[in-house]
């Protein structure tokens, strides 16, 4: 038992990161955006999250991921190209592909708390000074996370969440009884 605490330990520490949007559990923390958020209150016009503005990867990257795309045609239940894939993608920047390849993973197979938690920091950094489109993809990720994993952290960081989408006490209580 003691041993598959440390393994989940690891995965925690190996999850978490200095990202400026993350709380010092790696959730959720929403404190810089106070400012983005009085200038751009209605900055949701841009649903589409395009991979733009991102500098393209490398050749040999592109290949990398388009054969793991592939792998993953022929034998969808690649747990091990599902993660690989993801972590080429985030490394990429390629958010679109990015959110589709984390899709196709969780409707597969359930995710673990460092899963679940780079995804809900990477869409807390997408959704930056738009209130209410990171309070739609946002609060849907807490919602998969904490049905999917039972995890402390997971719900500390919907708790810190729930705070800054000025949830009326009741919403709140609601929330926090589950």
């Amino acid at each position: 038992m003691a041993a598959a605490d440390e393994e989940m330990a690891e995965e925690v520490r190996e999850g978490e990161g200095n990202d400026e949007d993350e709380d010092e559990d790696g959730v959720y923390s929403d404190d810089e955006d106070e400012e983005d958020d009085e200038e751009s209150e209605d900055d949701d016009d841009d649903d589409e999250d395009d991979d733009e503005d991102v500098e393209m990867p490398s050749e040999k990257d592109m290949n990398a991921i388009m054969k793991l795309e592939q792998t993953l045609e022929d034998n969808p239940a690649g747990y091990s190209a599902h993660a690989k894939l993801v972590r080429l993608l985030r490394a990429a920047g390629l958010k679109q592909r990015l959110r589709d390849a984390r899709e196709a993973m969780s409707a597969r197979f359930p995710l673990n708390e460092s899963q679940w938690r780079e995804w809900i920091s990477d869409e807390v950094r997408a959704t930056k000074g738009k209130p209410s489109k990171r309070a739609k993809i946002v609060g849907a990720l807490f919602e998969r996370a904490t049905a999917d994993y039972l995890s402390v952290p997971l719900w500390l960081g919907y708790a810190e969440f729930s705070l800054d989408q000025g949830w009326d006490i009741a919403q709140r209580r609601q929330l926090y009884e589950r």
